[in-house]
């Protein structure tokens, strides 16, 4: 595993805490900032504030925002143990994703390989068989069991012997409290958790080792190698009953064993890959050419985010007819919201003076659905996008928000409306009855505290709930905020890595 600088608790708060797929204006340094001058200890059970991220196969998978308090407790105990758990991951030979310190400043850590590395690596691992056992482990974070994070640290046997105390007891216990005591399951989205993820899996990857078994694992994906097929049978079988020993189980949806040579990634980025070269000018011929192969490579993969990678790699293209490119990435943020992120980019970058009605029509087909779909990330960047362009939304489209569950939509709707792009006569009652000290320590805490601060909501309770507690009282008192309405560009691709001409695929 390569050399990384040490994890502290303050880069988990800054950079590795909030999911990375929301609007950029969400951030949690000031949280960090304060939260390094003070004693951090475990603080009473909480539940975490939950967005729902849409995926190109039009299902949803909920991401979390824990407590921040419990997050702070969590991630003093990974930084304060990491020489440790450093020793624990090494031991995983199969792990190309053990966490290091991200450079780029996007988020806390990154997985060890990435892009072109992890390919020159699954080149180099494939020579040590023929045949290939491809599989991962079904719904990985939300199926973790929390006490077996001791049974990977320190084994199964002293972990049940000993249950109370110590650093892997302890950092079960912290997961337990961030989720009002739940055992089944860690949270999706921060960075502690995609480090909790790898010391299991780490675990479980030495069990596969002392058994012969090679390949590699990046997160919860396996590629396993072997000289038969009856051999990778076997090794079928062995990861499946380790997997089970920690509560875990392979998903039967994407296993199978194939004869080598297979294709080291998806047909359909290598297609798209190879249309345009970094900061080549696109006609409109060739910008019809693209994306109408874009279209039928999505139909052909309707489960992977083919157009979101289609519109995010024309980022450094000059444009020759920005009305075309207009139209085909409005198709694509309506009918794959990861998208959503690339069109506020291109309109960002391209800095047209007559996006609006095309926007608009995006932003209104977006809001206009049923609520109960509960897809969080498409209506947040609907918002986010009307709040940067400065948008109007309509009022019977603004009322259907009120009492959605998701806290980002409310901060946005709420900031939409202290813009005057929602109009005042939309009150927003439901989330205002939400304003209470018991909102604090639920999957409301992020609505019951900023909607305060902010002054974008009165408290349901007198004295202010906020000001009553003994945990949030001090950040308000500190002006410690988790919405930064002043963020200098619309997408953290922009704020970051604005010279990177590939995007990174995400699952």
């Amino acid at each position: 595993m390569a050399q990384s600088p040490t994890i502290s608790a303050a880069l988990l708060l800054a950079r590795g805490y909030f999911p990375k797929e929301l609007p950029p204006a969400f951030t949690t340094e000031p949280f960090a900032k304060f939260i390094e001058k003070q004693t951090i200890s475990p603080a009473a059970d909480s539940l975490p504030a939950i967005h729902n991220l849409a995926r190109p196969n039009g299902q949803r998978r909920p991401l979390h925002l824990p407590n921040p308090f419990n997050y702070a407790y969590l991630s003093k105990l990974i930084a304060d143990n990491w020489k440790r758990l450093e020793q624990h991951l090494k031991q995983s030979t199969l792990s190309v994703s053990s966490p290091v310190v991200d450079p780029s400043e996007m988020r806390a850590v990154k997985t060890e390989y990435e892009g072109l590395e992890l390919a020159k690596h699954r080149a180099r691992v494939r020579t040590n068989g023929r045949f290939i056992l491809k599989t991962d482990i079904s719904r990985f974070y939300s199926s973790i069991y929390t006490h077996s994070i001791p049974w990977a640290l320190v084994g199964k046997t002293e972990a049940k012997r000993v249950r109370r105390g110590g650093w892997a007891n302890d950092l079960d216990t912290a997961l337990r409290r961030m989720q009002d005591g739940q055992t089944q399951g860690i949270p999706t989205g921060p960075d502690a958790s995609f480090i909790i993820g790898e010391i299991v899996a780490a675990a479980i990857d030495t069990r596969l080792q002392q058994a012969g078994i090679s390949g590699m694992r990046y997160i919860d994906d396996y590629e396993l190698i072997f000289a038969s097929q009856s051999a990778a049978e076997a090794g079928q079988a062995k990861l499946e009953q380790v997997l089970s020993d920690f509560g875990l189980a392979i998903n039967e949806r994407k296993t199978s064993i194939e004869e080598l040579p297979v294709e080291l990634g998806p047909r359909w980025t290598a297609e798209l890959r190879h249309h345009f070269s970094p900061e080549q000018k696109a006609s409109a011929d060739e910008l019809i050419d693209y994306f109408g192969k874009a279209f039928a490579l999505k139909k052909q993969n309707p489960h992977d985010p083919v157009l979101a990678y289609a519109v995010a790699r024309l980022r450094t293209l000059e444009i020759d007819d920005w009305e075309l490119l207009q139209n085909l990435i409005s198709q694509c943020a309506l009918s794959e919201h990861g998208a959503m992120d690339a069109l506020v980019t291109h309109y960002y970058l391209n800095n047209q003076q007559e996006y609006g009605p095309a926007l608009d029509r995006v932003i209104g087909s977006i809001l206009e659905k049923d609520p109960e779909l509960a897809m969080g990330t498409e209506v947040s960047w609907a918002l986010w996008a009307a709040i940067w362009f400065r948008r109007s939304v309509p009022t019977e489209l603004a009322n259907k928000l009120d009492g959605n569950s998701d806290p980002v939509v409310a901060i946005l709707a709420l900031h939409a409306r202290h813009l005057g792009l929602i109009g005042k006569s939309v009150d927003f009652r439901i989330w205002e009855s939400r304003m209470r000290g018991s909102s604090l320590s639920g999957p409301e805490w992020l609505l019951a505290y900023e909607a305060d601060i902010k002054g974008w909501l009165p408290s349901a309770e007198t004295p202010n709930h906020v000001d009553s507690s003994s945990l949030f009282g001090p950040l308000k008192q500190a002006g410690v905020s988790f919405y930064n309405e002043n963020v200098e560009k619309p997408t953290r691709s922009l704020l970051f890595s604005v010279d990177q001409p590939e995007p990174s695929i995400f699952s």
